[in-house]
């Protein structure tokens, strides 16, 4: 089950960590598969982060379903298309961008990025202490095959 921006979840039942994988693996195709790629860091106290990104494969696109993670403490931030245009208005709150492993929060309609490319965010801590931080970036890995 996926929540959207501000929605509640409505299962009040946490799903098992896997039902994601499962859910993605039912929404790929036969030259798709499930993909997640992990960014982890320790956020210095008050420090922005505009530029950071997360390398993608060279062997298949990535379309960007859902992100989920944890942290220590609170943080903003702010995902980036394809072309390196924000996503949101301007840096939300952690807590409004990235759910927890049993309820991610769904990007849809979901991101693509091309193969060898990088997916770009931006992050700011913002609870005024090291903030150690792991986001999830779930999604479907779509290889090329030859026509």
């Amino acid at each position: 089950m996926f929540h959207y921006l501000g929605e509640a979840a409505v299962d009040p039942q946490a799903q098992p960590a896997d039902s994601l994988y499962r859910q993605l693996l039912a929404e790929a195709g036969p030259s798709e598969e499930p993909g997640f790629y992990v960014y982890k860091a320790t956020l210095a106290a008050g420090t922005p982060y505009p530029d950071l990104s997360q390398a993608i494969d060279s062997d298949s696109d990535f379309l960007l379903v859902a992100i989920f993670g944890l942290s220590a403490g609170a943080f903003s931030m702010n995902i980036k298309d394809q072309a390196g245009r924000p996503v949101y208005s301007t840096a939300a709150a952690s807590t409004n961008v990235m759910g927890t492993a049993q309820i991610p929060v769904a990007v849809r309609p979901a991101l693509r990025y091309i193969a060898g490319s990088r997916l770009g965010f931006s992050l700011t801590e913002t609870s005024g202490a090291a903030n150690a931080v792991e986001i999830v970036f779930a999604g479907i890995k779509r290889f090329r095959t030859a026509s």
